[in-house]
């Protein structure tokens, strides 16, 4: 049987430290609390960010920074920044939907962004020791944007690739059924192909953790 491990998945403005100590308290500490979304501000990191995270990490949860950007510039911003107050592992969000964001060319906004994908694989190599991840989601406004940057992301050294089986123009307020490739639905914004599963996982050393409630 494989082993389960339990991710916290972030949720901006709730999710911080003190939501972190108490359920940890309560429920015993997960695998692994992921941060909410840590940007750029006035060309640094923010402050708060920065403070929630590392107040999680010196009172040894297993805490893991996630960082949105929208290029090279921004992401070196982050990576130097977090490294230097402790960050081990990093996850990459390339897949939120948030309108503040993606307007601003992060998140969702950069999944079928070729150019950007390969400054990500030259920004992860100046960071060795640093673990990382990523999360996407299927595009910005089509599913099949995903498809134009994948052969990148089976180059990186990530520990897993989360997928939320949606794209940002979608609806996807209902649970995603997977059907097979080619096959017709009107509902095809819950729509998953095994097709793009296969492609999504080209390797065990890049698992795919599923984002949201999957079903057959």
């Amino acid at each position: 049987m494989t082993d389960l491990k339990l991710f916290c998945a972030p949720v901006q403005g709730h999710t911080d430290h003190a939501y972190r100590m108490i359920h940890s308290e309560v429920y015993g500490p997960a695998d692994a609390y992921f941060t909410p979304f840590i940007r750029v501000e006035k060309g640094e990191l923010r402050r708060r960010d920065v403070a929630d995270f590392t107040a999680s990490r010196e009172a040894g949860l297993p805490v893991v920074a996630q960082v949105i950007f929208r290029d090279a510039d921004e992401l070196n911003i982050l990576l130097s920044g977090l490294t230097a107050a402790g960050a081990d592992e990093i996850d990459l969000n390339m897949g939120c939907p948030f309108p503040l964001q993606t307007a601003r060319g992060r998140g969702a906004a950069t999944i079928g962004n070729r150019k950007l994908m390969e400054d990500v694989k030259r920004c992860v190599a100046a960071f060795p020791d640093v673990r990382f991840s990523m999360k996407i989601r299927l595009g910005m406004t089509s599913p099949d944007e995903w498809r134009e940057t994948i052969d990148i992301i089976n180059r990186l050294p990530l520990t897993h690739l989360t997928v939320h089986p949606g794209w940002h123009a979608s609806n996807t307020a209902a649970p995603p059924t997977w059907t097979p490739s080619g096959a017709s639905s009107r509902r095809r914004a819950c729509r998953w192909s095994t097709t793009a599963t296969c492609a999504l996982r080209p390797t065990p050393q890049i698992p795919t953790v599923p984002s949201r409630d999957w079903r057959d």
